[in-house]
């Protein structure tokens, strides 16, 4: 009887180093998702068995790891008949075998005299490696009953079930038995749904992803916080030189108050002159009254000759200050409109001065939002956009992993002169036929090799079988190559896969993915600058719009030039 404790794979496809035991008691059961490694424990034993660690068999050489240059390797603990031993092969790399016999007699043997003792150990215990296989079930195979007819060993083994049925239940029923408890404690008898610890491991995943989205949200959030922070350390820096500019324009504007408050000092001392003249005229006027009085005292003409003639007199001097007094006056009054206009000049070249600067900044600012505004009508991979091409892109890419690095392959060897045809097609003497099978971005124009040459053989070429092969001899044979129902459904899933990834590649109107980020990252520089732009709109505005500062502006011009016309003192200063 052969039974196996543990199986240990080192390099051995895509098991870097990995060991199962196997209970002594019960069924061991060796679950997982697809591509695990299940198949790949059968397939080592198989090899342990039948081939010699300096076999270069296409079944040896499929199991080395793409790209690593190491050699496979294989222990198995056994119980064999009444030994217990360790079995171990490497292949291709510094190729070994050992055989170490445990119990009862110890004993250890190497290289190719281990390999045949462990043989004639099989033999010695009535093994049948041709039996053993026949009654496996393999994933993929169809059910049914095995064809055991024309072994030795089957009516021997039936002749002893006989014997022992009569007093135990066969095997057969215990290891139902066990099986089915074993199912019982993952699922449940009915529905077949999951439970025990297996549902809560199950419910345990799914809270891991839950929290998993979580945390993919929140670190989204948390970049979205940053730009927004970046984004306003830049409106501060803008602000502060807003800031200083303001500053300088508001002593340049108390200069000009300064002298708008002297023109005003000017303007009270005027007025000052011009009470003095109003003096002068009511004084004007005392004399209009005099005259008045000289004239109804005519007739005292004579007695008061001499008061007549100090009073003329004083009303020569009195008429001469009031014609004086009326010219100075004017003169003030001149000099009072020319520094009020000169002040209402001075303010409104200020005020100028200052629109100009503001609808300066706004236009600018609208320059800005217009031309980002067309870039982001013009861009059309956003945020989302990207994320969905990027999501694609990855689906493709694990689809596409799954079915370079299962499929099956088919090793051809030329052995003579006449031309081989692969798939219509000379195959090359110990190289690669290029196929498109293959690619690490199917939109960049990369490809990988559909066939390589072996190794060992200079005229061997190994084909992955993803699709129908046609391996032809003019003439002579003709040989087709059709791939199982699995590598025709990752087939299908890495197409389906591939033409989403090209459908919304080509609604964005970019070549790839590189591509995609490039243009999302100026989408989000436009819809900075948009931002940006915007807020300096609103810092610009106050309470008026480019049309009123325009029109305000307009007003503003014309009275300066008017008053520079008509006073060019001013217009030289």
């Amino acid at each position: 009887m052969l039974r196996l404790h543990r199986i240990r794979l080192t390099d051995f496809r895509g098991v870097a180093a990995r060991e199962v035991a196997f209970t002594e008691h019960g069924v061991t059961l060796v679950c997982g998702p697809n591509e695990i490694g299940k198949s790949s424990l059968v397939d080592a034993l198989d090899l342990l068995i039948d081939l010699p660690a300096t076999s270069r068999h296409s079944r040896v050489t499929a199991t080395q790891p793409t790209g690593r240059d190491v050699g496979p390797e294989v222990e198995a603990e056994l119980s064999l008949g009444p030994h217990r031993l360790v079995y171990r092969k490497r292949w291709l790399r510094s190729a070994q075998t050992e055989l170490r016999i445990l119990s009862p007699t110890p004993a250890q043997y190497s290289g190719p005299q281990a390999h045949e003792r462990f043989n004639g150990m099989l033999a010695e215990n009535g093994v049948d490696k041709d039996l053993w296989r026949r009654l496996r079930v393999d994933q993929g195979a169809p059910l049914g009953q095995a064809s055991v007819g024309g072994y030795a060993s089957v009516p021997a083994m039936a002749g002893e079930a006989e014997q022992l049925s009569a007093v135990r239940r066969g095997p057969e029923e215990e290891l139902f038995e066990k099986a089915k408890a074993e199912f019982e404690r993952y699922f449940t008898e009915k529905r077949f749904q999951p439970t025990g610890d297996y549902k809560a491991a199950r419910e345990a995943l799914d809270a891991a992803n839950a929290a998993y989205a979580e945390a993919k949200a929140n670190l989204a959030a948390a970049d979205g916080d940053l730009a927004d922070h970046q984004r306003t350390r830049r409106q501060i820096a803008d602000g502060a030189e807003q800031l200083n500019a303001a500053a300088a324009r508001l002593r340049q504007l108390e200069e000009q108050s300064k002298e708008a408050a002297e023109a005003s000092a000017k303007q009270l001392a005027l007025e000052a002159v011009l009470a003095d003249a109003e003096a002068i005229a009511r004084q004007e006027a005392e004399v209009e009254r005099l005259a008045e009085r000289l004239t109804t005292n005519q007739s005292d003409a004579a007695t008061q000759q001499t008061e007549l003639t100090a009073a003329e007199h004083e009303a020569a001097l009195a008429d001469e200050r009031l014609r004086a007094s009326a010219a100075e006056r004017e003169s003030a009054k001149a000099a009072a409109r020319l520094a009020a206009a000169d002040v209402a000049w001075r303010r409104d070249q200020a005020e100028a001065e200052q629109a100009q600067a503001i609808l300066a900044r706004l236009e600018a600012a609208q320059h800005r939002l217009d031309e980002a505004e067309a870039r982001l009508e013009a861009c059309q991979v956003t945020d989302i956009v990207l994320a969905g091409i990027d999501e694609a892109h990855r689906a493709w890419e694990k689809a596409h992993d799954q079915l370079t690095a299962n499929a099956a392959t088919v090793a051809v060897t030329r052995l003579g002169d006449p031309q081989v045809l692969i798939d219509g097609a000379p195959a090359a003497v110990g190289g690669a036929r290029d196929s498109a099978d293959g690619a690490t971005d199917p939109l960049a124009g990369s490809s990988d090799s559909g066939a390589s040459a072996d190794s060992g053989e200079a005229n061997t070429t190994t084909l992955p079988v993803l699709e129908t092969r046609t391996i032809e001899v003019p003439g002579s044979v003709r040989v087709v190559v059709r791939p199982g129902s699995d590598e025709q459904e990752r087939r299908a899933a890495e197409r389906k896969t591939l033409d989403r990834y090209r459908e919304l590649c080509a609604a964005a109107n970019v070549a790839d993915l590189g591509a995609a980020k490039h243009a999302e990252q100026q989408w989000r520089a436009a819809r900075d600058e948009q931002r940006d732009a915007k807020t300096a709109i609103k810092a610009a505005q106050y309470d008026e719009s480019a049309a009123q500062l325009r029109s305000r502006l307009a007003v503003l011009r014309e009275k300066i030039a008017s008053h520079e016309a008509t006073s060019p003192a001013s217009a030289a200063n």
